[in-house]
């Protein structure tokens, strides 16, 4: 197996992301150029230019003044790894989009990253809020792809992405989930034991460090990874304005 490593600078992205997060809810809209994927194509200097220009300069500094052995106790705290652009473990489906995170932060089995493929992989999303027939379908489609050796990933979510999960566990598969906010935050709360679980037998990944918090804008920022990860994306049950 691929041993889980990242560099400092791309430690540091993650760090200055979290750091960012209540100025980032302020500029992220649904509009063209201001959308949480959009920004974060940004450079380090552009996005906290962005966001925060009036404390750009002390948060750059802050994020640079982060050792290499700080950045590596709070990852062995937090009972995590991370990979990044620069190394083998990182999932090629990611590596070459133009937004795609610097680092992904895990907590979990790192082979099951390795084992990332688009053709073997099928991320399965929708509402929260979804009907009583639609989390059945999510469960049932977990536990069949799951069964049939694929990967299933999706966002710990309430509803449809919850079920989905639990479906792939039921079949003893393999799941990833991918959170809004640092993987050791079981979010919603009221999955913690699901969260508990896919952590022991799975993984959970982020492109957000230990103790990030989330935010608005954090969710169709870690979407993005979600369909990269995977060679199909399955909407079981979702609202009109989710196709914007």
């Amino acid at each position: 197996m691929v041993e889980p490593r990242a560099c400092p600078e791309c430690l540091r992205r993650a760090a200055l992301l979290a750091l960012l997060g209540p100025y980032v809810e302020r500029v992220a809209t649904g509009e063209p150029g201001s959308r949480s994927p959009e920004l974060l194509r940004l450079s380090n200097e552009d996005l906290t230019e962005v966001a925060a220009p009036k404390v750009a300069t002390q948060l750059l500094a802050r994020v640079e003044a982060l050792s290499e052995s700080e950045l590596e106790a709070e990852l062995t705290d937090a009972c995590c790894w991370a990979c990044c652009r620069h190394g083998d473990l990182y999932p090629d489906s990611l590596r070459d989009a133009s937004d795609a995170p610097w680092a992904l932060i895990g907590r979990g089995n790192p082979g099951l990253l390795e084992a990332v493929e688009p053709f073997g992989t099928v991320t399965i999303v929708g509402a929260r809020r979804a009907t009583s027939y639609g989390r059945e379908i999510s469960r049932e489609l977990g536990r069949e792809l799951a069964s049939a050796g694929m990967i299933v990933v999706s966002g710990l979510a309430f509803g449809i992405d919850g079920c989905a999960h639990r479906g792939a566990l039921d079949a003893d598969g393999r799941t990833i989930a991918v959170l809004g906010c640092g993987p050791d935050n079981a979010y919603p709360a009221a999955h913690r034991s699901l969260w508990r679980r896919i952590s022991e037998v799975g993984l959970v990944i982020s492109e957000f460090p230990p103790g990030a918090q989330p935010w608005k804008w954090t969710f169709p920022a870690r979407n993005r990874i979600m369909a990269a990860l995977a060679g199909m994306t399955v909407v079981v049950e979702a609202a009109a304005r989710s196709a914007r």
